[in-house]
């Protein structure tokens, strides 16, 4: 560490990047006197606020299952930092003002002298994005020697690795047609790959994520993964720390709050409004689930933080589970899929990190696919901006043509209405095993597979004709891996209205059969139809008097294949309804 009265200290800003390995905000630390890691949890992101979508009720950005994971994480990151002799402080508010007092301290205590300088990582999103310029606007009028700067660690790639304006995205992309292809004279120009502020001021440097330097992006998902790969390989994961400085003694650590502290407003009822237009004791199950020691059934009973995403990520390859994992099923536990989402969309674990688990004959090369595609996704919202959030995210999308159906307050408990409908969905209750299946495993544990997640999608958006928005915005708060571009790019994707759009329609009856042909998924999740036959309890509506109604008709809901099969050979010969039997039900 640099010695002498005049050494510079640095504030480190730990945001969704909750490790030591490969994280780039430690890697000139010698250069300071003092090193001050700090995490402020945002009063944002846990208070109720208007939905984006619906007027008539609120929102909360972190649901229970995430709050757990992330005090979690952050209680490990303290510890590794003990381990090598500093700490972490621990902050709670608005991340501008606690930074901008922190080095109003560190600047006006005689034991401490030279510059402050503030760092952090910058992340994708509105709201990440608005949170990082208060910070940089807030120590900008700060009279004392200050500075900041930021770079970017939550992808594969990084940003000054691809390609620069429009003719070197689509080089890399088709690169067999470029003898085909004139120079384009009109191309946009060059944009720097690193940039001061806009003025220009040597006291910020941040890493350069701006729209205009991912102009000429492909829309296509399998382009914008070959010009990646080819514009620059993936860098090495650095190495942590081997020992940091100790923080200076006049300064407080701060205790990590509580888990119920983090819910307080969740559960409040002071508001009078509605959070995502389900009952509040709803509500309350799922807070209550996320800080119970998860059931026997969960697929995702992990700890966060980054020795525990680590030891996760290990086992799963070395031990050959990555090379058995069948990713397509319904259900299939915990090794079924990596699980290491939630660390990543933390940054306990570095995207490069898990790469370079991934090599050849490891039996996790698909690993290293879905890293490509979470980039893309990642980019694509630095590039959109607001434009991610809106109801129609591509001028492209197939499901722009859709009429969508209006909620409207009030009407929740009067069947075929949209509120109505939106309601059946979001708590489980739609008469459709798979969707209702995937969203009681979510409540319970903020996990379901990626095939019930696009299900569940499906139904909401291509079904119901809801706004898709919604369904993301629950998701948001329902999941312990959410991060915001895979959350909302996913949604958008599989709902038509973003880029790279597809008419995905997924039918839920036959996806349930064709992925879960034992109902060993169903029958988790589902104790009530456990006394069905295997083949029945994909159409609980013709053999259960308690199961209720289809929330839309379940022939919709069957490939043409499976409708013939059903309908003519049924259980033990017994010719099929597709029709729903009402008096049943």
């Amino acid at each position: 560490m640099k010695l002498g009265t005049e050494a510079p200290n640095l504030i480190v800003w730990h945001r969704r990047d909750l490790r030591l390995v490969d994280n780039p905000l430690y890697e000139r630390v010698e250069s300071f006197g003092r090193v001050i890691p700090v995490y402020c949890f945002d009063e944002r992101d846990f208070a109720r606020q208007p939905s984006t979508v619906q007027d008539t009720w609120d929102v909360v950005r972190t649901g229970p299952h995430a709050a757990r994971f992330l005090l979690e994480a952050v209680q490990d990151l303290r510890l590794s930092l003990r381990e090598r002799g500093s700490d972490l402080l621990i902050r709670f508010g608005k991340p501008h003002e606690v930074l901008l007092e922190l080095a109003v301290q560190i600047a006006t205590t005689d034991e401490l002298s030279g510059q402050v300088e503030v760092c952090w990582n910058e992340e994708p999103g509105v709201d990440e994005s608005a949170a990082s310029e208060r910070v940089r606007q807030t120590l900008r009028s700060w009279p004392c020697n200050g500075r900041t700067t930021s770079d970017f660690s939550c992808t594969l790639f990084h940003p000054d690795d691809l390609p620069t304006g429009l003719d070197s995205w689509l080089k890399l992309a088709h690169p067999r047609q470029m003898h085909k292809r004139k120079a384009r004279r009109n191309s946009p120009p060059r944009v720097p790959r690193a940039s001061s502020s806009g003025d220009a001021r040597p006291q910020e440097m941040r890493i350069n994520v701006s729209a205009a330097r991912l102009e000429g992006m492909p829309e296509i998902m399998g382009e914008w993964r070959r010009a990646a790969r080819g514009s620059s390989p993936v860098r090495p994961a650095k190495p942590a720390p081997a020992a940091l400085p100790p923080l200076p003694p006049f300064i407080e650590s701060g205790e990590l709050p509580s888990y119920a502290q983090l819910m307080e407003d969740t559960i409040s009822i002071k508001s009078g409004r509605p959070l995502f237009g389900i009952l509040s004791d709803d509500i309350a199950a799922v807070v209550k689930a996320a800080c119970q020691t998860p059931p026997t059934t969960s697929a995702f009973p992990l700890r966060g933080g980054e020795r525990h995403g680590a030891s996760r990520l290990e086992g799963f390859v070395r031990e050959g589970k990555a090379a058995a994992a069948d990713r397509s099923r319904a259900g299939g536990g915990l090794d079924s899929s990596s699980k290491i989402g939630a660390y990543l969309a933390l940054g306990c674990s570095s995207p490069r990190s898990v790469w370079e688990f991934c090599g050849p004959g490891t039996g996790a090369e698909w690993l290293a696919s879905h890293l490509e595609i979470r980039d893309y996704f990642m980019f694509k919202m630095l590039q959109l901006g607001p434009q991610s959030f809106r109801r129609r995210v591509s001028s492209k999308a197939q499901a722009a043509v859709l009429t969508w159906r209006t909620l409207r307050g009030g009407e929740e408990d009067t069947p075929g209405t949209a509120a109505h409908d939106w309601a059946r969905w979001a708590t489980a209750r739609t008469g459709l095993p798979l969707v209702d299946a995937g969203m009681r495993e979510l409540a319970a544990t903020g996990y379901c597979s990626n095939r019930c997640r696009q299900n569940i999608a499906s139904v909401l958006a291509k079904d119901l004709l809801i706004d898709w928005r919604l369904g993301a915005e629950l998701f948001q708060w329902l999941l312990v891996d959410h991060d915001v571009s895979s959350n909302w790019g996913n949604w958008a994707y599989f709902s038509g209205v973003g880029s790279d759009p597809k008419n995905r329609h997924f039918k839920t009856i036959s996806q349930s059969m064709k992925y879960d042909p034992e109902a060993e998924y169903l029958h988790s999740w589902l104790p009530e139809l456990r006394h069905l036959p295997v083949c029945n309890a994909h159409r609980p509506f013709q053999y259960c008097s308690t199961w209720p109604v289809p929330v839309v008709n379940p022939s919709t809901q069957l490939t043409w294949q499976d409708t013939v099969a059903t309908t003519e050979v049924g259980v033990e010969g017994a010719t099929l309804k597709i029709e729903p039997d009402v008096e049943a039900a």
